[in-house]
């Protein structure tokens, strides 16, 4: 299930509206430190590139754009939770921004995330609700984490979940932050813990 939520997360940051030509643009990895995850017993993998190339409409003339985004995971098999860290390019041409994570809601974000995911992943996408909401320094900017509750199935029994989202700009890039586990696994103060550690070098 971890992986494949992964799996939408990036078709989420790429294709919810990121397109493009003679244009080109790449996010810089954001990360966990190596310290953070072994105190909270996480284990990495290294960040992936996602890179797509489309075609928009820029001033009545249309322009291909090449837009590559990073996306890292971090996961405790042993608490079957994960915090996903995705950093894609805050970009625009002649003034139309490329970049989707800018113009979604949180709520509309984890929804799309869910259905990206689909019946492969036994995720409820029509059942999403916000049930809570604080506020965390995320690279040096207060951010606001906003908590989801939904379902998803496990050998035919319905298993609660809570998703923990949070978006930043940071110089030239946007970093979203997914945190996942069973609502039975009391998780939530280690993924907003090692939301606060993560590092961005950023593009600009």
């Amino acid at each position: 299930m971890r992986t494949r939520i992964v799996a939408a997360l990036a078709v989420v940051v790429l294709l919810a509206g990121c397109t493009g030509g003679a244009y080109s643009f790449e996010s810089s990895p954001a990360s966990v430190p190596d310290d953070a995850l072994s105190e909270a017993g996480y284990e990495a993998s290294e960040p992936e590139p996602f890179t797509i190339n489309e075609s928009i409409e820029v001033a009545g003339v249309s322009a291909d754009v090449t837009a590559t985004s990073w996306v890292a995971t971090y996961a405790s098999s042993e608490r079957q939770a994960s915090l996903t860290v995705a950093s894609t390019p805050d970009a625009t041409v002649a003034g139309q921004s490329v970049n989707p994570v800018v113009r979604l809601s949180n709520e509309e974000l984890v929804q799309r995330v869910l259905d990206r995911a689909g019946d492969s992943a036994d995720l409820n996408a029509s059942d999403v609700e916000v049930v809570g909401s604080e506020t965390r320094t995320v690279l040096d900017t207060e951010t606001e984490v906003t908590t989801f509750a939904t379902t998803t199935q496990v050998d035919g029994e319905e298993v609660p979940l809570r998703i923990h989202l949070a978006t930043v700009a940071h110089e030239g890039d946007v970093v979203v932050l997914v945190g996942l586990h069973p609502a039975a696994v009391d998780e939530k103060a280690t993924l907003l813990d090692l939301m606060e550690t993560v590092e961005h070098q950023g593009s600009e």
